[in-house]
């Protein structure tokens, strides 16, 4: 038996202490305390005790911490997993946010273009004209050299083929005529759609306002080339307004003004031309604007309760009866008088007061005082029987719904017959197809309105319409009467129409007879009634009394007839 070392045994106390071997301690205290031989053993079996619980302490705290390392590590995983996660959401979250933004620009980009462009043609429409013209504007302001140019276009006849072909050629009409006209300008140039018909182009900038005159002549022509739509070959053609850069022009409204006023000129020089605006122009724009003014004033005082405020007044050419020689009645003739300008005639103000929607005001107030004018005619010469009235009326006036209740209200008032009244009106109005004036006809009809065709043969001319509607009368242009000659020359015409009508149980009246030789033809063509300055011209109230009453005495055509 060996001897143990005290050392080894304080330490393996220690190590039991440490690792809470209390019950060992304790016996080898008490084995100490008795005295008793330590035995070797005991002591190596307690030191391969503590050492055993100082392995397994180790191992435990081993174990503890790679439990608590790998438990970390879950949690670093974990976590390197949501971040990852959060990463890749965040950036499907930013491609998600990347293509909206593309998407939305691009819809901002659609819209913005669909804002400032055509539906149908895809050119500018007028607020992006407008824009690139008041740009134009600012650089010539800047530098005084600049010069550009702008051009109204207006097609010809556009409404036919539309109405003809249908909407849908129209449609593609305008395509067609819109790539030409981008294929004759440089892309700097700016044409857009202005109108259903209507183009406006800038040419911008031009070294020398010669150049535009090329441009439009390439224009006109390219139009004029026939196009293709479908099989059907469609022929078109423009006027075209220009105005050039000015220093007096402020404003975009200020030239496309005057391009639209050169382009009705060009319209009145016979259309499929073009032309420039110049200071006659203008000046010829201010009187229109300033007639239109004085027509607005003179229209407001029709509601004035004095009649001497009324500037619209009648005068009244006879018509005559060429078995009797007297005077059957009279053609009323509206006139205006203006204050400062004297007695204008119709020619100078109705296409005016029609386009601006003044008419049917003027209308009323003439309807009624030649009604009126009439019941006087009636009661001062009871004799005079038949005598009647014939008014003329317009194609706007005719499309007016309340025309017919307006006619039966005057009736009313002044106590006479529909068949006092005789209404005349254009070919080009009595064939019109739309249901306003069908309504209009039909309802006339109805109430016993004899209609008279004005200016007969120079319309249409077809036939058909003198059996569907209630035609009573037909009236001979004077542009035929003026053609006849002294020895009875290019008179088939005006047989021609006196033996249509006279088929169709109608009367005829020949207008604007002047000479002797004109009457004498008329009579040996049994033209029935006729109408002219050799007669009488158009005359006030008054005077036109005075001819009915001179008429008692001595019919009006046998006197005239003495005197020639």
């Amino acid at each position: 038996m060996f001897r143990v070392h005290p050392s080894l045994i304080r330490i393996v106390v220690l190590v039991l202490s440490w690792m809470g071997c209390y019950p060992v301690l304790r016996g080898m205290a008490q084995s100490k305390a008795a005295g008793s031989q330590e035995d070797s053993s005991l002591v190596l079996i307690l030191i391969f005790l503590g050492v055993l619980a100082v392995c397994l302490r180790l191992i435990l705290f081993q174990y503890s911490q790679l439990r608590l390392r790998n438990q970390r590590i879950q949690e670093l995983e974990s976590e390197s997993t949501s971040l990852q996660t959060q990463i890749n959401q965040r950036s499907d979250v930013e491609a998600d946010l990347r293509l909206r933004e593309f998407q939305m620009r691009e819809q901002a980009q659609q819209l913005e273009h669909e804002a400032l462009h055509d539906d149908l043609t895809d050119l500018p429409n007028r607020a992006l004209f407008m824009d690139r013209l008041q740009r134009s504007l600012v650089r010539m302001r800047q530098y005084h050299e600049h010069h550009f140019a702008v051009l109204f276009l207006d097609l010809d006849r556009f409404k036919v083929i539309n109405d003809s072909l249908g909407h849908v050629m129209g449609d593609r009409l305008l395509v067609e005529i819109s790539e030409r006209l981008k294929s004759c300008l440089r892309e700097i140039d700016t044409v857009a759609r202005w109108g259903v018909d209507e183009f406006v182009i800038l040419v911008d900038p031009l070294s020398h306002h010669r150049e535009i005159i090329a441009v439009t002549e390439k224009i006109l022509s390219s139009l004029r080339q026939p196009m293709n739509l479908g099989g059907q070959e469609v022929f078109v053609t423009s006027s075209i307004g220009i105005t050039l850069s000015h220093p007096n022009y402020q404003t975009p409204e200020d030239l496309l003004r005057d391009a639209d006023t050169a382009m009705y000129r060009a319209k009145d020089q016979g259309k499929d031309c073009y032309e420039i605006f110049n200071r006659e122009m203008h000046i010829e724009t201010l009187g229109i604007l300033q007639l239109e003014t004085d027509l607005r004033r003179a229209v407001e005082n029709l509601s004035a309760a004095s009649v001497q405020k009324h500037e619209f007044v009648l005068h009244y050419q006879p018509i005559i009866s060429l078995k009797t020689q007297r005077i059957e009645g009279f053609e009323a003739l509206v006139r205006w008088q203006h204050p400062t300008r004297g007695l204008l005639s119709p020619a100078l103000f109705i296409n005016l007061a029609e386009e601006r929607g003044l008419i049917s005001s003027i209308s009323h107030a003439t309807l009624k005082q030649a009604c009126q004018q009439l019941k006087i005619w009636k009661l001062l010469f009871p004799q005079q029987q038949p005598l009647s009235m014939n008014i003329n009326l317009s194609t706007r006036e005719f499309s007016q719904p309340a025309l017919v209740a307006t006619l039966d209200q005057i009736l009313r008032e002044t106590d006479l017959n529909p068949n006092d009244i005789k209404l005349e009106i254009t070919e080009n109005l009595i064939m019109s197809e739309t249901a306003a004036v069908q309504e209009t006809l039909s309802q006339l009809r109805a109430r016993g309105f004899p209609l008279c065709v004005d200016d007969f043969g120079t319309g249409y001319s077809s036939l058909s319409y003198l059996d569907r509607f209630p035609v009573s009368i037909l009236k001979i242009d004077r542009s035929f009467i003026n053609r006849m000659g002294n020895n009875g020359e290019n008179t088939y015409t005006i047989r021609a129409i006196i033996t249509l009508a006279r088929s169709l149980n109608m009367d005829v009246v020949a207008e604007g007879v002047e000479k002797l030789e004109q009457l004498i033809q008329l009579k040996m063509l049994q033209c029935e009634k006729v109408q002219g300055y050799f007669y009488s011209k158009p005359v006030d109230a008054k005077a036109a009394t005075q001819l009915l009453r001179e008429d008692q005495d001595v019919p009006l055509g046998e006197r005239k007839l003495a005197e020639s």
